[in-house]
C-alpha cells in the first residue's frame, strides 16, 4: 500500500510569519496572542482539531509559527472537491483578518 500525496493550491506558506504594528502608533505589537486559523470560507468559523497555529513573537513585531501539515490535511478533509477555505490571522484584542482564501 502506498501514500497518495495531493498538492493542495494556497498551502506553499505551512510557516507562518508577520510583522504586527499598532494601526494608530506604528509601534511593533510584541505581546498578547497571536494565531492562524483555517476557518470556513467568508467567516471566522475554525475548520476544527489542528484548525489553529498559535504564533510567537521573534522580534520587532515579527511573528512566527509552522502549521504543521499533518494538522491541515485533517482540518480541511471535510470540505468538499474543490471545496475554499479561509485563513484568518487573530490578534488579541483587535478584529480578524483575513489572510487569503485557498
Amino acid at each position: 500500500m502506498s501514500d497518495t500525496i495531493t498538492d493542495v493550491s494556497g498551502l506553499d506558506d505551512l510557516f507562518h510569519d508577520v510583522t504586527l504594528t499598532d494601526a494608530s502608533t506604528g509601534a511593533a505589537i510584541t505581546s498578547g496572542t497571536v494565531t492562524v486559523v483555517l476557518c470556513t470560507a467568508r467567516t471566522v468559523t475554525s475548520l476544527g482539531a489542528g484548525a489553529t497555529c498559535s504564533l510567537a513573537h521573534v522580534a520587532a513585531g515579527r511573528w512566527t509559527g509552522i502549521h504543521d501539515d499533518t494538522a491541515i490535511t485533517t482540518a480541511i478533509s471535510a470540505l468538499p472537491t474543490g471545496g475554499l477555505f479561509d485563513r484568518v490571522l487573530f490578534v488579541q484584542g483587535t478584529a480578524a483578518r483575513k489572510l487569503g482564501t485557498c
